[in-house]
């Protein structure tokens, strides 16, 4: 603080109390906040929807399903080496919720392990217990696999 000219707005001694009660702070086990406060039981409500994949359920297991970030659209893909899309129709007038298979792409070689939307929902990268990955673009389509980088030896990238 020395050396500070005063027009900085730099109070030393209001910065050696805050410094003493972070102090205190830090050095005791007491919780932060007087204590944990619960949401009123009307402020959250969950329903339990249909399956996404109701109208196309996969024929072997499902191991990812994940939500466009910016549409009204979803995913699944599985062991069944499929991936496939599904458009979510808002609630009707009783809060019913509809799911349409909109799309659908078989990846002869792979078990999907892993799937994940990327750049903003342009593309899914798709993994499993190979040594090589997918990535399919969602606006035109095409399909691209890209194999293990030189050097690497992993057996899969599904983790």
């Amino acid at each position: 603080a020395a050396g500070l000219p005063s027009s900085s707005g730099y109070d030393s001694e209001a910065s050696a109390e805050s410094s003493s009660s972070l102090s205190r702070v830090l050095a005791s086990s007491a919780p932060l906040l007087s204590s944990p406060s619960l949401l009123p039981p009307t402020t959250l409500a969950a329903h339990r929807l249909p399956d996404v994949n109701l109208s196309s359920p996969s024929k072997s297991t499902v191991c990812a399903s994940r939500f466009h970030p910016h549409a009204p659209v979803a995913f699944t893909a599985g062991y069944d080496k499929t991936l496939r899309f599904f458009t979510i129709a808002p609630p009707d007038h009783k809060g019913n919720v509809t799911t349409e298979k909109i799309h659908g792409v078989h990846f002869p070689d792979l078990p999907v392990m892993r799937a994940e939307f990327m750049k903003g929902g342009d593309r899914v990268i798709l993994a499993g217990r190979r040594p090589f990955l997918y990535l399919y673009d969602v606006t035109s389509g095409t399909v691209s696999k890209v194999p293990n980088p030189p050097g690497r030896s992993e057996k899969g990238w599904e983790a």
